[in-house]
């Protein structure tokens, strides 16, 4: 009795384990399927704006929101040029002008229910605002972890913080 009783426990373990592992293929593939699109989409709009030598030749940073929206940070300093991709529009600024990126995040110690990068520039008409998160997320859990390491990545390669600090580690 307590064979079977085992048995059909590994049993049912087994049968859960079999379901994850190909849901969770088809959840991967999807995903991938849609960062895919997403960042195509991006990628077009950018070759209509710079061209595809230049565009080919810049560093190109992709960040995704909870929301599902891309964008895809663009820099090159030899042609002095720093663009922000979002569905709406191309922002360009020069990469040697003066930016300032503030994160700005809605919540308390422990949680926040929005974050938004917001770039200003002498360049752009007026401050451009990229959401990296819309619901609710806890700072330390795993979501919240990797947007507010996004924030503070876009923030500093923005403002040559992280450009700044390569340099000085050369040295």
């Amino acid at each position: 009795m307590e064979n079977l009783t085992l048995f059909i426990i590994f049993g049912v373990i087994g049968v859960i384990c079999i379901f994850n592992l190909t849901v969770g293929k088809k959840n991967r593939q999807k995903a991938a399927q849609h960062n895919k699109d997403v960042f195509g989409a991006l990628r077009d709009k950018a070759l209509d704006t710079f061209g595809q030598a230049k565009f080919d030749k810049m560093k190109k940073v992709p960040y995704m929101g909870d929301n599902s929206n891309g964008y895809i940070l663009c820099f090159d300093k030899d042609s002095n040029i720093m663009a922000m991709i979002t569905y709406d529009d191309v922002f360009t600024m020069k990469y040697s002008s003066t930016k300032s990126c503030e994160v700005i995040i809605d919540g308390d110690d422990k949680s926040f229910n929005s974050l938004v990068c917001r770039i200003s520039a002498p360049e752009l008409e007026h401050d451009v605002d990229i959401c990296l998160a819309q619901s609710r997320h806890r700072r330390k859990g795993f979501m919240g972890k990797a947007i507010l390491q996004d924030a503070q990545e876009m923030k500093d390669i923005i403002t040559g913080k992280a450009l700044q600090e390569k340099q000085e580690g050369e040295k």
